[in-house]
């Protein structure tokens, strides 16, 4: 558990609304499922560049089915409830994560967006 660690989400825009209902389901989706993922989870990235990096290399590659401005970055504040597994580049969020925990929206130029939630 971690209180106070932000992070980033890539998601396509079409997923915003039931992320703000619903939050960020930790899940086997079909890119983690593509992948050979076992358990459940929200991948995310521990800083900007870092996502940045993986949108400009293999993370684009696999959201090439997404129209131009069709992704969203989410900046997320964990609460301390969600347990986390690290590496170098990327942070693996065991749990849900709620909406609440989302702390502000960004297009794909880092464009900060109006709040929504």
């Amino acid at each position: 558990m971690t209180a106070g660690l932000r992070l980033f989400h890539v998601t396509p825009r079409i997923n915003l609304a039931a992320i703000l209902t619903e939050g960020i389901v930790a899940q086997i989706g079909d890119r983690s499922h593509a992948c050979g993922e076992s358990l459940p989870a929200v991948f995310c990235f521990p800083s900007r560049d870092d996502c940045d990096t993986a949108l400009g290399q293999w993370l684009g590659e696999e959201f090439e089915d997404v129209p131009d401005n069709g992704l969203l970055i989410l900046e997320i504040a964990l609460d301390g409830q969600q347990s986390i597994a690290t590496t170098y580049y990327e942070v693996v969020v065991l749990d849900d994560i709620p909406p609440e925990c989302i702390t502000a929206l960004y297009d794909e130029a880092w464009s900060l967006l109006p709040p929504v939630i």
